[in-house]
């Protein structure tokens, strides 16, 4: 399918560039046109890595084969962990709110996000979460906000009565998992190593 999107990775989990396919091949060739970050891929590197921006796609490792341009062909080499699309986080800020679910309090708190990844998100705020409390948390770098549920699975104390956050996404739909990764693919390319939420 054309104009899907991918993060473009380095072979450590670097996010270099994104880009959209152009056309794939049934010999597990792809062309790809990169849109933002590092533009010059085959000068700099042998392979790189693939994300997809659905969650039916695979990650694959890829040998770049060459590039026009801004157009690139890579060639799948091997399928990576199915993980590395919901680990993998990208930094971003932005101001949002939590709302209960499990637990005892009311209302909302306000909160500023760290990174997102297709499977959770990383914050700080004044509110007392404890581990495996489950809540709503806005995700609101999009044109339309979406308020999905999240899974507190670490927190540590930080400064000036702030808390830092680790959580997962609970029971997305399918809407909302393309919602919440549309966020992670609209943030701007910065070179960041992977780090997976859950470790």
């Amino acid at each position: 399918m054309r104009n899907k999107k991918y993060l473009l990775l380095t072979d450590d989990y670097v996010l270099i560039s994104k880009g959209i396919l152009v056309n794939s091949f049934p010999d597990g060739t792809m062309q790809l046109r990169i849109t933002e970050g590092n533009m010059e891929i085959a000068s700099e590197y042998k392979s790189i890595c693939l994300i997809g921006d659905s969650r039916e796609d695979d990650s694959n490792m890829c040998l770049v084969l060459r590039q026009n341009d801004d157009v690139i062909m890579v060639k799948k080499i091997k399928s990576l962990n199915p993980e590395l699309r919901r680990s993998f986080r990208v930094s971003v800020e932005f101001d949002t709110f939590i709302y209960p679910v499990s637990g005892k309090w009311k209302g909302r708190y306000s909160a500023k996000s760290i990174d997102i990844s297709c499977g959770g998100i990383a914050f700080y705020s004044k509110g007392d979460f404890q581990i495996g409390e489950i809540g709503e948390i806005v995700i609101s770098n999009l044109s339309k906000p979406v308020i999905v549920k999240m899974q507190i699975i670490r927190k540590e104390a930080f400064k000036d009565g702030l808390i830092y956050y680790a959580s997962k996404f609970i029971n997305l739909s399918p809407d909302e998992d393309k919602e919440v990764c549309k966020a992670v693919f609209s943030v701007q390319v910065q070179k960041r190593k992977n780090d997976f939420l859950s470790q």
